[in-house]
């Protein structure tokens, strides 16, 4: 027998194989897959897959199964590979034949120990499969969720405990709203209980919600007011800067500020691009393809200015539809009027120009330029400046509802016709017509020429005589005139003016009437007829006055002027009264400065006895001090049978009474239980 470690070294298959390594009792023990190499080194055998891993084993046999020449053929492997002989050899050569051409698993069976490239070694079972050897030492290694406790490691005999420390968890699924869910751990089916056709579908529970060509229903929609997302053709969003959602419209060039602003979707036949950034105002030109077609406008006459409609809001193309804005902002623009050669300022109100198509002007129009006023300059700048656009295309005065003119003439002029409440143009000469002897009018070249030719002359000399001042003058002078004085006539001052002014009228006489006191009313004096007896009457009245009741109460008053009498006045009162009644009561004559029995001084007082009865009394008053002292004197008078005064008359001799001031002679009585007592007439005279 001859040794082979020199001869086997290394043998390389072409190529891979699995090596399966059993320990002697037929236990799979390792795997190495796709091996490349089998190499005797030593008392070892070791295979490996040629990048780095090996393994090193005891083998008593190795079997070649899969191949059709070499099923269950064993090799047997003493202790030492050094001893083997070339027959050995030469049956591992055809073992490396056959693997270069088969795809084969190579088994290695009985092996003692396994040792593998990165240090670690594993030895097989120590018991089964009918084999016997001595246990000296067993230890227990710990794991994820295993807990070792006792004695560790074993070496002749003890107690080891292996603790689950991470049992098995339980997991339990409940159904909930819309969600039903069936089976047990492990194996759970879930499934949705809702009605998908009364709910929005969505793509993707974190993503934007696609309701495809289905409409989106809601009492309202809230707005996020910092939004984040990416504005864009068909996109609603919320800006807060100037306080409005945004709509992004087609094309993508144009954002609508929606309720702040309104733009329109034209055709462009101007015959050339139009731009944004010259921001030209047009005019509607017809339709075509159910879009208005626009032109350039110009206030150069009514047909270039009539119909101005808006402003460039985009670039548009000619022949090419986009949007121009009739009402709101135009952004981002050049506003300091450096392209009309002008300056600019906020606020500045701008008109369709008349020398340019299409271009605005801050300069007020004058006629016959028409004025339309295209809007105001929000903000002047260079690059970010904006226009407010509110077309006022103004009015021509045909175009106004309350005038109805016709074709006009040279010297037409608006008048009013009443009739049809309207204003209408009509030759100033027609409307007017000619001068006359009785009418007004214009006068003719025919009467002019008539007038023209009465008389001619030249003046030379001119003579003034008082008022007038200045002398004859025969060449040049001044003609001036005096102010009028107490001794010179001339003209009157304004103070003067004003003086005489106030000066009363020439005054009228009458006599109407044959009582009071007279009255001057303007220009008018009225003296009552008094008649021949020299008697003044101020007052009287036949009226009679009565009244009822229990207490003192006023039957008539008579207001008497503040100095209606004075001192030296001699006044009659004479008064009739009468009671109706069978208690007994009392009539007075009171004076006061005012209509009240309060405070009142009593004049004269009658006591009337049970019955009818009537009195006439009367007295005079002599005004001794206007303020201060008036003497009376009175009278009682009892007419017919049963006019009786039953009781002594009551009087004053002397009271004081300011005639300086309103005083009002005062009527009155105090009636007893059902009595009726009245004032019949009454006189006041001044004697």
């Amino acid at each position: 027998m001859s040794q082979v470690t020199a001869i086997i070294s290394r043998i390389f298959m072409n190529s891979d194989f699995n090596v399966m390594f059993y320990d002697q009792y037929d236990n799979l023990v390792q795997t190495i897959e796709t091996a490349t190499f089998v190499e005797v080194v030593g008392t070892y055998l070791i295979c490996g897959d040629g990048e780095g891993n090996s393994c090193k084993f005891f083998a008593n046999t190795v079997t070649l199964i899969e191949g059709p020449d070499f099923s269950q053929t064993y090799v047997p492997i003493p202790a030492g590979f050094y001893q083997q002989d070339q027959a050995y050899f030469n049956r591992l050569s055809e073992m490396y034949t056959y693997i270069n051409t088969n795809v084969v698993n190579v088994v290695i069976r009985s092996i003692d120990a396994l040792e593998f490239s990165d240090g670690t070694t594993q030895t097989t079972a120590a018991t089964g499969g009918g084999g016997s050897g001595t246990v000296t030492s067993i230890s227990f290694v710990e794991g994820t969720g295993i807990d070792i406790t006792g004695t560790n490691p074993i070496t002749t005999s003890g107690t080891v405990t292996i603790t689950n420390s991470s049992p098995d968890q339980t997991v339990v699924l409940n159904n909930g709203t819309g969600i039903n869910v069936t089976g047990t751990y492990p194996n759970f089916t879930i499934a949705s209980t809702i009605d998908s056709s009364v709910f929005v579908p969505y793509t993707g529970a974190t993503t934007n919600v696609d309701l495809g060509e289905y409409e989106l229903k809601a009492g309202q929609i809230e707005f996020d007011q910092t939004p984040t997302g990416t504005a864009g053709v068909a996109v609603m969003s919320w800006n807060d800067a100037d306080g409005t959602v945004d709509l992004g419209l087609k094309g993508g060039n144009v954002t609508l500020q929606i309720g702040q602003e309104q733009v329109t979707r034209v055709v462009n036949k101007t015959g050339s691009n139009l731009l944004e950034s010259n921001y030209q105002v047009v005019k509607v030109d017809g339709a075509q393809g159910n879009r208005l077609k626009i032109a350039l406008a110009q206030a150069n006459n009514d047909a270039n200015s009539a119909e101005t409609l808006g402003m460039i809001t985009e670039n548009i193309d000619d022949n090419q539809e986009g949007f121009i804005t009739t009402s709101g902002l135009v952004r981002n623009i050049n506003t300091t009027g450096s392209l009309q050669g002008e300056t600019w300022a906020d606020g500045n109100m701008l008109y369709l120009s008349g020398t340019v198509a299409g271009q605005v002007t801050n300069i007020k129009p004058t006629a016959p330029i028409h004025t339309v006023i295209i809007g105001y300059v929000v903000r002047a700048h260079i690059t970010q400046g904006q226009i407010y656009v509110k077309v006022d295309n103004g009015y021509e005065l045909n175009e106004l509802h309350d005038v109805a003119v016709g074709s006009y003439g040279s010297k037409d002029v608006l008048w009013r016709d009443t009739a049809t409440n309207l204003w209408k143009n009509k030759d100033i000469f027609t409307l007017i017509g000619p001068a006359s002897a009785s009418t007004d009018g214009y006068l003719t070249s025919t009467d002019w020429t008539t007038f023209n030719s009465k008389g001619s002359g030249t003046v030379t000399s001119i003579a003034t005589t008082s008022p007038i001042l200045g002398g004859t003058i025969t060449s040049s002078g001044t003609i001036s005139i005096q102010q009028a004085d107490t001794s010179k006539d001339g003209y009157l001052s304004a103070t003067d003016w004003n003086t005489f002014k106030n000066k009363q009228d020439a005054i009228t006489l009458t006599t109407s009437g044959t009582s009071g006191p007279a009255t001057l009313v303007g220009s008018t004096l009225n003296i009552p007829n008094y008649g021949s007896s020299g008697v003044l009457v101020y007052a009287k009245n036949s009226t009679t006055y009565s009244s009822t009741g229990t207490g003192s109460q006023i039957l008539h008053s008579l207001l008497i002027p503040a100095n209606t009498f004075a001192a030296g006045d001699i006044v009659r009162i004479t008064a009739r009264f009468k009671k109706v009644g069978t208690a007994s009561t009392q009539s007075n004559i009171t004076i006061n400065t005012s209509v009240s029995l309060s405070g009142a001084t009593v004049i004269k007082a009658n006591v009337f006895a049970a019955g009818t009865l009537a009195a006439t009394v009367q007295g005079s008053a002599v005004i001794i001090n206007s303020t201060s002292n008036t003497q009376l004197s009175w009278t009682a008078t009892n007419l017919g049978p049963s006019e009786l005064v039953n009781s002594t008359s009551a009087w004053q001799e002397s009271i004081a009474i300011n005639w300086t001031a309103n005083q009002y002679i005062i009527f009155s009585g105090n009636p007893s239980g059902t009595d009726v007592l009245s004032v019949i007439h009454y006189m006041i005279e001044k004697l």
